[in-house]
């Protein structure tokens, strides 16, 4: 979770906060009535920090609703004090770190008035927000990579048969999808959708338009600009690298996370926000043919520099015309150890120079 929002749970008072509901105490959970699913005692809360069988620390607020959480939608489980709060009164995120920071100081307000405004910076269409992330199903001629299955397009690519399976990915020698690598993009254990890639450097013509196949393909009806690549593994990260597509992602594998594209929705910010990530590094594909701030670095400098408020960001100018996924892991790693971090006194320095800059000229 980002630095000031992992502040505000630390003061959050979840004691008096849980108050408000019917409940009762079991163990170190207090177990209440689920708004969602209303199902009587099925809703649990850590009320203190503890550590698990394997050691590892829970933190306090963690929840989980046992009848939610068994349906085919899931959801209904979370870390955060911010996500009970979102789960109790049905609130959006911006409402909810608002809700957190009652009660507190003057730079909190701040804090959750520079979130809503960067929200509201966001061009979305408001019912695609609205809409629930559907579960998508893989294609029925979809074929799991393994040691048996393992096409020669892959290794070309350069990933071996242990990545592609971590990542899930498959592939389609027929149907709709045919000669297609598959990457199932899975959010919050659901599948939600696939990018399809054609196994070939470049697609062919197709015969009846005339017209070259599309190298990438997406699940129809996925809400790609809802979630990113990878993100139940990259969530943990504390160095977190977005970066274009799915293949990139698995590339850099899982502090990775792929935002389908050169922007972020409010929908991704907010899981950007979320993330247990002190640092974030966008790595987007350069574009050798692009407007005047329109190419991948240039759009990823802008983002930084509003995401600069919140944590260190770094923006990564990629070389030459390659992508991410197309250099090896080594010489990723050395660009972004050379890309300097912007950190919000850094950020409001490169706006005065570049102000400096247009008044000289």
């Amino acid at each position: 979770m980002n630095l000031n929002l992992r502040r505000l749970e630390k003061r959050f008072d979840l004691q008096t906060y849980i108050e408000q509901y019917d409940f009762k105490m079991v163990g170190d959970n207090a177990v209440l009535h689920c708004p969602q699913c209303e199902k009587d005692e099925k809703l649990y809360v850590l009320m203190k920090e503890k550590r698990d069988q394997n050691g590892d620390l829970v933190q306090r607020g963690t929840w989980i609703c046992y009848f939610c959480n068994d349906t085919e939608e899931g959801g209904g489980a979370g870390r955060t004090c911010l996500s009970l709060i979102e789960w109790l009164e049905d609130l959006d995120f911006v409402d909810a770190a608002r809700r957190l920071a009652e009660g507190g100081t003057s730079s909190d307000a701040d804090f959750v008035g520079a979130i809503e405004k960067m929200m509201a910076t966001l061009d979305e269409d408001d019912t695609e927000v609205a809409t629930p992330i559907p579960t998508i199903q893989l294609p029925r001629e979809f074929v799991r990579i393994d040691e048996r299955h393992y096409p020669a397009y892959v290794a070309e690519r350069g990933i071996s048969v242990e990545r592609a399976m971590r990542f899930r990915l498959g592939y389609c020698a027929r149907g709709y999808y045919e000669n297609r690598l598959i990457a199932p993009v899975y959010f919050e254990k659901r599948c939600v959708g696939f990018q399809a890639r054609y196994m070939k450097k470049k697609p062919p013509i197709d015969p009846t338009t005339g017209e070259r196949i599309k190298k990438t393909k997406h699940a129809k009806g996925a809400k790609m600009s809802r979630v990113l690549y990878n993100w139940d593994e990259a969530c943990n990260a504390k160095r977190l690298i977005l970066v274009e597509s799915p293949w990139a992602t698995i590339k850099i594998g899982r502090s990775g996370a792929g935002t389908f594209g050169k922007s972020l929705s409010s929908a991704q910010l907010e899981l950007v926000l979320k993330s247990d990530a002190e640092e974030i590094v966008i790595m987007w594909d350069r574009d050798e043919d692009h407007a005047p701030g329109k190419g991948g670095y240039d759009k990823s400098v802008a983002l930084c520099e509003r995401l600069s408020q919140f944590t260190r960001c770094r923006a990564v100018r990629m070389p030459d015309k390659r992508d991410p996924d197309e250099h090896t892991l080594k010489s990723i790693r050395k660009l972004i150890a050379g890309t300097r971090v912007l950190d919000v006194n850094a950020a409001w320095a490169a706006k005065l120079a570049r102000r400096v800059s247009w008044i000289e000229d």
